[in-house]
């Protein structure tokens, strides 16, 4: 009985998804894209009218079985659990407290005691963010800044009086807080609003054993994003090219109207986005790499990385479940055969 319902199920769920994001499609394509696991947006997204879609991750198989590949993950999807198992092996953003149910708490050695604090710290340096302990797909993310004077902070882009910060956080049910952190400035260039992350996915060689670097992709934020540049918020994703470290053009993998728009260009900044080329990518590949083989519990894992002004990296966070499609807008997953074998080894197809 299990496995009549099981798959029936699934597929109720994959129908529930797709109705989050309808377009507009004739009633044979629709049917098609049922039939092959992939929503009805991303038979779009990816041109299958055109493309092969023997050589994409399916939305189907994405959600429901590549999602599982990696057994283990509580200790990557609690961010402050992973700050503290990873601060040691590379840079991370320091903890300055936790707010629960609206209240602050003082954390490890931390200086700040409270909201009084916390609003000196904010004038002093140049803002904070606030991001869910076990959130992801930017959900739930307030940058607070300086004021123009200093009995003001200014939250999600609203001004408003110091003594108010803790009443408009009274709805924060468990996040932490960090200071903000300073990106290179060829990433500033791309977006100057968000902090624009590097995605590098890593798989395990299925003959080795061994990480090797799949794929990469520049998030970048823009209006509709800010203050974050995911892609689920409206951010955009750039391929970038393994070999030179330069990107490709950007679009959003949640495109708005009939199909997606590509950008060479930043659409609300003019900022130069095709051909601009990430400082350092080599070191990049290389700690991407060192990192993984902290984490050999895992299957495959992506990192979001920040290269500082210093050209040291900043590690933003960890995914065990990575959004396939801002890698495979730029280029199909299952036509890298490393990929594809990963992929058969843990029955995705």
């Amino acid at each position: 009985m299990k496995d009549i319902l099981l798959p029936l199920y699934l597929k109720y769920r994959f129908l529930q998804y797709d109705s989050k994001n309808p377009v507009k499609m004739g009633f044979f394509k629709k049917i098609w894209a049922f039939r092959y696991g992939f929503f009805r947006k991303n038979y779009i997204l990816y041109n299958l009218e055109t493309n092969d879609h023997r050589n994409y991750i399916s939305d189907f198989q994405e959600n429901f079985k590549a999602s599982r590949i990696n057994g283990f993950n509580g200790l990557i999807n609690n961010k402050v659990l992973f700050t503290e198992t990873v601060n040691n092996i590379v840079e991370m953003p320091e903890i300055l407290g936790i707010i629960e149910d609206g209240r602050f708490i003082k954390y490890g050695r931390s200086p700040l005691n409270g909201y009084r604090d916390l609003i000196k710290f904010i004038h002093s340096e140049v803002g904070i963010i606030l991001k869910p302990i076990d959130g992801d797909g930017g959900l739930d993310i307030y940058k607070i800044d300086p004021g123009e004077k200093s009995s003001q902070v200014i939250l999600a882009g609203k001004t408003l009086k110091n003594e108010m910060l803790e009443l408009s956080l009274k709805d924060v049910k468990f996040s932490f807080i960090s200071p903000l952190i300073n990106q290179h400035s060829y990433s500033s260039g791309l977006y100057p609003n968000s902090i624009n992350t590097i995605r590098i996915i890593l798989f395990k060689d299925v003959q080795t054993d061994k990480f090797f670097i799949g794929d990469a992709a520049h998030r970048i934020g823009n209006d509709k994003s800010k203050p974050v540049d995911n892609c689920g918020k409206g951010g955009f994703t750039a391929s970038i090219d393994l070999e030179t470290g330069i990107l490709g053009k950007a679009v959003r993998t949640y495109f708005e109207g009939e199909k997606p728009i590509w950008y060479t260009k930043h659409p609300d900044t003019g900022g130069q986005i095709e051909g601009v080329k990430v400082p350092e990518w080599e070191m990049i590949k290389r700690k991407a790499l060192e990192l993984s083989e902290h984490y050999s519990f895992m299957e495959y894992i992506g990192w979001d990385i920040v290269l500082q002004p210093n050209n040291q990296i900043t590690l933003f966070e960890a995914n065990d479940a990575c959004d396939l499609k801002l890698h495979q807008v730029h280029k199909p997953l299952l036509s890298n055969e490393r990929i594809k074998k990963f992929y058969e080894r843990h029955n995705v197809v």
